[in-house]
């Protein structure tokens, strides 16, 4: 899910906050140039990385998301190492060099699982967080990549420092093309395969989510097509009981639309108002009086005591009154419903627990 942000995301973020990129200190006098970058995986295949110049795209559109990336690959005809960190800024302190710089040997360099593990090492020496360690084989997977430039990056091109042995540094800039979530001005939207923001209902992680107006991913109550639905804060819609506040709804458990009127779960029944709250106590439906349960809202039939007053319904919920025969015996129920108990009524005497002593 989009908001599940890999150890690799933070870790990158982490580094980038606390040591900040500073551009403005590189010479553009002697361009060092990266001539290439590939993603390697462990299936021993390779995801290209298009550009020149300093300046690339990672083009992860319609890639699967379970696809490890082992190693990023990066060449040079002139490069001694790529670094998240300057070798001009003021603030440069060359013991930290080895721990953040990818080295080139014969013109390759690899960001591989150990230098991550360096990096890791070293954000939790400057945060005192405490960092857990890495236990897979690889880097990250494309899923993990592509949470990480929605959540993180926002979409926004990564800034890396290439160096040569004469001290000329420039800066290369790593542009990402996904599908998938992407955060764009406080908004979360969804892209499809083609690069196209996707408008409407979509499935995601077994979860669903709505993009409403102007394509955003909604949250909160929203009316959809004559019926209320509820999506969290991560924008999955709701399903199942809900409780808002006080109040309690009930959206269906496949569909998830707000119930209202009578439905059923579990076997009982259940009323909600037209706004979707569900209703407690004693509820007037026409001229038929229904009890449902003051804490949880199931319709009662057969006997049941409220107030310590015996009532009794009928399958369908309805509560009964005058004269009713069950289980054998004769019980009078008052015009409101209750049972009467130790007197006489049209001359029949009732026991204490209101049968018709014969």
């Amino acid at each position: 899910m989009k908001k599940i942000i890999a150890f690799t995301s933070f870790l990158f973020v982490l580094l980038m906050t606390a040591l900040p990129l500073q551009a403005s200190h590189v010479s553009a006098a002697n361009n060092v140039d990266i001539t290439g970058i590939k993603l390697l995986t462990s299936n021993d295949g390779e995801i290209k990385v298009s550009g020149k110049n300093n300046n690339y795209t990672l083009d992860l559109v319609g890639v699967p998301g379970d696809v490890e990336v082992e190693d990023i690959q990066f060449t040079s005809d002139n490069a001694i190492h790529v670094s998240l960190l300057s070798i001009n800024d003021p603030d440069f302190e060359p013991e930290f060099l080895d721990t953040y710089d990818i080295k080139f040997v014969d013109g390759v360099a690899y960001l591989n699982k150990d230098k991550l593990v360096n990096w890791y090492e070293r954000a939790g020496e400057l945060s005192d967080e405490e960092i857990p360690v890495l236990d897979t084989n690889y880097l990250m997977t494309v899923q993990e990549m592509r949470d990480w430039v929605a959540e993180l990056l926002e979409g926004e091109p990564i800034e890396l420092f290439v160096a040569d042995a004469n001290g000329n540094e420039s800066v290369l800039t790593i542009n990402f093309k996904t599908d998938g979530w992407k955060l764009e001005n406080g908004n979360w939207y969804y892209y499809d395969n083609q690069g196209v923001k996707v408008k409407g209902w979509i499935n995601d992680g077994n979860k669903w989510y709505f993009l409403g107006k102007d394509f955003a991913m909604e949250t909160g109550w929203e009316f959809i097509n004559g019926k209320y639905y509820f999506f969290d804060k991560n924008g999955a819609m709701k399903t199942g009981w809900f409780l808002e506040g006080k109040t309690w709804y009930y959206l269906d458990r496949v569909n998830g639309d707000m119930k209202t009127g009578w439905y059923q779960v579990g076997g009982k029944w259940y009323f909600s108002a037209t706004s979707g709250a569900m209703k407690t106590g004693w509820f007037l439906e026409g001229k038929t009086w229904y009890y449902l349960d003051q804490v949880n809202g199931d319709m009662k039939t057969g006997w049941y005591q409220v107030g310590g007053k015996w009532y009794f319904s009928a399958t369908s919920g309805a509560m009964k009154t005058g004269w009713l025969q069950t289980g054998g015996k004769w019980y009078y129920l008052y015009s409101n419903g209750s049972m009467a108990s130790n007197t006489t009524i049209g001359g029949y005497r009732l026991a204490s627990n209101g049968a018709w002593i014969r």
